[in-house]
Protein backbone atom coordinates (compact mmCIF):
# COMPACT_ATOMS: atom_id res chain seq x y z
CA UNK A 1 0.00 0.00 0.00
CA UNK A 2 1.39 3.40 -0.92
CA UNK A 3 1.76 6.22 1.57
CA UNK A 4 -0.91 8.20 -0.32
CA UNK A 5 -3.46 5.41 0.04
CA UNK A 6 -2.58 4.97 3.70
CA UNK A 7 -3.40 8.63 4.32
CA UNK A 8 -6.96 8.29 3.05
CA UNK A 9 -7.77 4.84 4.41
CA UNK A 10 -10.74 4.79 6.78
CA UNK A 11 -12.65 2.09 8.58
CA UNK A 12 -15.28 0.53 6.34
CA UNK A 13 -18.85 0.12 7.61
CA UNK A 14 -19.80 -3.29 8.93
CA UNK A 15 -21.92 -4.33 5.93
CA UNK A 16 -22.15 -7.91 4.68
CA UNK A 17 -21.39 -8.81 1.10
CA UNK A 18 -24.41 -8.54 -1.26
CA UNK A 19 -26.44 -11.71 -1.52
CA UNK A 20 -26.32 -13.60 -4.79
CA UNK A 21 -29.22 -12.90 -7.13
CA UNK A 22 -29.86 -16.62 -7.42
CA UNK A 23 -30.67 -16.79 -3.72
CA UNK A 24 -33.69 -14.51 -3.95
CA UNK A 25 -36.13 -17.40 -3.54
CA UNK A 26 -35.58 -17.23 0.22
CA UNK A 27 -37.20 -13.78 0.30
CA UNK A 28 -40.48 -15.15 -1.08
CA UNK A 29 -40.59 -17.98 1.44
CA UNK A 30 -39.65 -15.66 4.31
CA UNK A 31 -42.52 -13.28 3.57
CA UNK A 32 -44.98 -16.18 3.38
CA UNK A 33 -43.64 -17.67 6.60
CA UNK A 34 -43.99 -14.39 8.51
CA UNK A 35 -47.56 -13.99 7.23
CA UNK A 36 -48.45 -17.47 8.49
CA UNK A 37 -46.83 -16.77 11.87
CA UNK A 38 -48.82 -13.52 12.16
CA UNK A 39 -52.10 -15.37 11.59
CA UNK A 40 -51.18 -18.00 14.17
CA UNK A 41 -50.18 -15.35 16.74
CA UNK A 42 -53.41 -13.38 16.24
CA UNK A 43 -55.57 -16.51 16.55
CA UNK A 44 -53.67 -17.55 19.68
CA UNK A 45 -54.30 -14.17 21.31
CA UNK A 46 -57.98 -14.11 20.30
CA UNK A 47 -58.66 -17.37 22.13
CA UNK A 48 -58.36 -15.60 25.52
CA UNK A 49 -60.08 -12.38 24.48
CA UNK A 50 -63.43 -11.50 26.06
CA UNK A 51 -65.17 -9.64 23.22
CA UNK A 52 -68.04 -8.39 25.43
CA UNK A 53 -65.65 -6.97 28.03
CA UNK A 54 -63.49 -5.38 25.34
CA UNK A 55 -66.52 -3.78 23.68
CA UNK A 56 -67.67 -2.36 27.01
CA UNK A 57 -64.41 -0.48 27.64
CA UNK A 58 -63.84 0.78 24.10
CA UNK A 59 -63.68 4.62 23.95
CA UNK A 60 -66.52 6.32 22.09
CA UNK A 61 -64.72 9.60 21.38
CA UNK A 62 -64.10 10.16 17.67
CA UNK A 63 -61.07 12.31 18.44
CA UNK A 64 -59.55 9.38 20.39
CA UNK A 65 -59.79 7.08 17.38
CA UNK A 66 -58.42 9.75 15.04
CA UNK A 67 -55.43 10.12 17.37
CA UNK A 68 -55.15 6.33 17.66
CA UNK A 69 -54.97 5.82 13.89
CA UNK A 70 -52.53 8.72 13.53
CA UNK A 71 -50.31 7.34 16.31
CA UNK A 72 -50.27 3.90 14.71
CA UNK A 73 -49.58 5.18 11.20
CA UNK A 74 -46.92 7.70 12.14
CA UNK A 75 -44.17 5.08 12.31
CA UNK A 76 -44.66 3.50 8.86
CA UNK A 77 -45.36 6.90 7.29
CA UNK A 78 -42.20 8.48 8.72
CA UNK A 79 -40.16 5.50 7.55
CA UNK A 80 -41.76 5.76 4.12
CA UNK A 81 -40.59 9.39 3.94
CA UNK A 82 -37.09 8.25 4.92
CA UNK A 83 -36.85 5.43 2.38
CA UNK A 84 -38.60 7.55 -0.26
CA UNK A 85 -35.67 9.95 0.03
CA UNK A 86 -33.04 7.19 0.14
CA UNK A 87 -34.42 4.85 -2.55
CA UNK A 88 -37.45 6.50 -4.12
CA UNK A 89 -39.64 3.93 -2.31
CA UNK A 90 -43.04 3.75 -4.07
CA UNK A 91 -46.33 4.29 -2.26
CA UNK A 92 -46.99 0.54 -2.17
CA UNK A 93 -44.03 0.32 0.19
CA UNK A 94 -46.28 1.69 2.96
CA UNK A 95 -48.04 -1.69 3.12
CA UNK A 96 -44.68 -3.44 3.57
CA UNK A 97 -43.74 -0.99 6.32
CA UNK A 98 -47.06 -1.68 8.05
CA UNK A 99 -46.31 -5.40 7.86
CA UNK A 100 -42.90 -4.68 9.36
CA UNK A 101 -44.50 -2.81 12.27
CA UNK A 102 -47.02 -5.57 12.96
CA UNK A 103 -44.31 -8.26 12.79
CA UNK A 104 -42.20 -6.40 15.35
CA UNK A 105 -45.12 -5.86 17.74
CA UNK A 106 -46.86 -9.24 17.53
CA UNK A 107 -44.07 -11.70 16.76
CA UNK A 108 -40.53 -10.63 17.61
CA UNK A 109 -38.66 -7.34 17.78
CA UNK A 110 -36.68 -6.59 14.61
CA UNK A 111 -38.21 -9.53 12.73
CA UNK A 112 -40.05 -6.82 10.82
CA UNK A 113 -36.74 -5.42 9.58
CA UNK A 114 -35.87 -8.87 8.21
CA UNK A 115 -39.24 -9.01 6.45
CA UNK A 116 -38.80 -5.51 5.00
CA UNK A 117 -35.30 -6.38 3.78
CA UNK A 118 -36.71 -9.45 2.02
CA UNK A 119 -39.55 -7.37 0.52
CA UNK A 120 -37.12 -4.78 -0.85
CA UNK A 121 -34.94 -7.47 -2.45
CA UNK A 122 -38.01 -8.93 -4.19
CA UNK A 123 -38.84 -5.59 -5.79
CA UNK A 124 -36.67 -4.98 -8.82
CA UNK A 125 -37.80 -1.35 -9.02
CA UNK A 126 -35.58 -0.59 -6.01
CA UNK A 127 -32.00 -0.68 -7.25
CA UNK A 128 -30.24 0.42 -4.05
CA UNK A 129 -28.52 -2.07 -1.74
CA UNK A 130 -31.02 -2.25 1.13
CA UNK A 131 -29.05 -3.69 4.04
CA UNK A 132 -26.93 -0.66 4.91
CA UNK A 133 -29.85 1.79 4.83
CA UNK A 134 -32.19 -0.45 6.86
CA UNK A 135 -29.40 -1.04 9.38
CA UNK A 136 -28.67 2.68 9.75
CA UNK A 137 -32.36 3.62 10.07
CA UNK A 138 -32.86 0.94 12.74
CA UNK A 139 -29.79 1.93 14.77
CA UNK A 140 -30.69 5.62 14.64
CA UNK A 141 -34.24 4.80 15.71
CA UNK A 142 -32.90 3.03 18.79
CA UNK A 143 -30.49 5.89 19.52
CA UNK A 144 -33.22 8.54 19.25
CA UNK A 145 -35.51 6.42 21.43
CA UNK A 146 -32.75 6.10 24.05
CA UNK A 147 -32.21 9.85 24.16
CA UNK A 148 -35.92 10.68 24.49
CA UNK A 149 -36.47 7.92 27.08
CA UNK A 150 -33.58 9.21 29.16
CA UNK A 151 -34.85 12.79 28.96
CA UNK A 152 -38.41 11.81 29.96
CA UNK A 153 -37.13 9.63 32.82
CA UNK A 154 -35.05 12.46 34.24
CA UNK A 155 -38.01 14.85 33.85
CA UNK A 156 -40.33 12.40 35.68
CA UNK A 157 -37.91 11.48 38.46
CA UNK A 158 -38.72 14.44 40.79
CA UNK A 159 -42.43 13.55 40.70
CA UNK A 160 -42.08 9.95 41.93
CA UNK A 161 -42.45 10.98 45.60
CA UNK A 162 -45.36 13.32 44.75
CA UNK A 163 -47.21 10.40 43.13
CA UNK A 164 -46.46 8.18 46.16
CA UNK A 165 -44.37 5.80 44.06
CA UNK A 166 -42.00 3.47 45.81
CA UNK A 167 -38.35 4.29 45.27
CA UNK A 168 -37.22 2.73 41.98
CA UNK A 169 -33.93 1.88 43.67
CA UNK A 170 -30.91 0.71 41.74
CA UNK A 171 -32.97 -0.79 38.93
CA UNK A 172 -33.76 2.56 37.36
CA UNK A 173 -30.22 3.80 37.86
CA UNK A 174 -28.75 0.75 36.14
CA UNK A 175 -31.29 1.17 33.34
CA UNK A 176 -30.07 4.74 32.80
CA UNK A 177 -26.46 3.53 32.79
CA UNK A 178 -27.35 0.88 30.21
CA UNK A 179 -29.13 3.39 27.96
CA UNK A 180 -26.22 5.81 28.19
CA UNK A 181 -23.65 3.07 27.55
CA UNK A 182 -25.36 1.73 24.42
CA UNK A 183 -25.85 5.25 23.08
CA UNK A 184 -22.19 6.12 23.66
CA UNK A 185 -21.09 2.88 21.99
CA UNK A 186 -23.16 3.70 18.91
CA UNK A 187 -21.61 7.18 18.79
CA UNK A 188 -18.07 5.89 19.34
CA UNK A 189 -18.26 3.25 16.60
CA UNK A 190 -20.34 5.35 14.20
CA UNK A 191 -17.75 5.17 11.39
CA UNK A 192 -17.88 1.38 11.51
CA UNK A 193 -21.63 1.08 12.04
CA UNK A 194 -23.13 3.52 9.55
CA UNK A 195 -23.18 3.25 5.77
CA UNK A 196 -25.18 6.33 4.71
CA UNK A 197 -23.59 9.75 4.07
CA UNK A 198 -23.56 12.21 6.96
CA UNK A 199 -26.31 14.39 5.51
CA UNK A 200 -28.65 11.42 5.14
CA UNK A 201 -27.87 10.27 8.70
CA UNK A 202 -28.89 13.68 10.05
CA UNK A 203 -32.10 13.60 7.99
CA UNK A 204 -32.98 10.12 9.29
CA UNK A 205 -32.23 11.16 12.89
CA UNK A 206 -34.41 14.25 12.54
CA UNK A 207 -37.29 12.18 11.17
CA UNK A 208 -37.00 9.76 14.09
CA UNK A 209 -37.18 12.58 16.63
CA UNK A 210 -40.19 14.09 14.86
CA UNK A 211 -41.90 10.68 14.86
CA UNK A 212 -41.17 10.08 18.56
CA UNK A 213 -42.36 13.48 19.74
CA UNK A 214 -45.50 13.34 17.58
CA UNK A 215 -46.23 9.85 18.91
CA UNK A 216 -45.76 11.02 22.51
CA UNK A 217 -48.11 13.96 22.01
CA UNK A 218 -50.75 11.71 20.46
CA UNK A 219 -50.37 9.15 23.28
CA UNK A 220 -50.77 11.86 25.90
CA UNK A 221 -53.89 13.12 24.10
CA UNK A 222 -55.39 9.63 24.04
CA UNK A 223 -54.81 9.30 27.80
CA UNK A 224 -56.48 12.70 28.22
CA UNK A 225 -59.49 11.52 26.17
CA UNK A 226 -59.85 8.51 28.45
CA UNK A 227 -59.32 10.49 31.67
CA UNK A 228 -60.14 14.19 31.06
CA UNK A 229 -59.50 15.14 34.68
CA UNK A 230 -56.03 13.60 34.82
CA UNK A 231 -53.22 15.69 36.27
CA UNK A 232 -50.44 16.80 33.93
CA UNK A 233 -47.89 15.00 36.10
CA UNK A 234 -49.64 11.71 35.41
CA UNK A 235 -49.66 12.46 31.68
CA UNK A 236 -45.89 12.95 31.87
CA UNK A 237 -45.48 9.65 33.73
CA UNK A 238 -47.74 7.70 31.35
CA UNK A 239 -45.94 9.18 28.36
CA UNK A 240 -42.61 8.19 29.86
CA UNK A 241 -43.81 4.62 30.44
Amino acid sequence: MTSESQGVATAAPLDPAPLAVASRNWTRWLGTGISVLLIIAVLYQLRTLDIAELWAILPTSISFWVAFVAAYMISPMSEWVIFRRLWGLPVRGIAALLRKLVSNEILLGYLGEVYFYAWVRRNSSISAAPFGAIKDVTILSALAGNIVTLGLTLASWPFFPVLHFNSPGRGLEWSIVFVLSTSLLITFFRQRLFSLPRGELWFVTGMHFLRIFASLILSAYMWYCLMPGIDLIWLLLLTTM
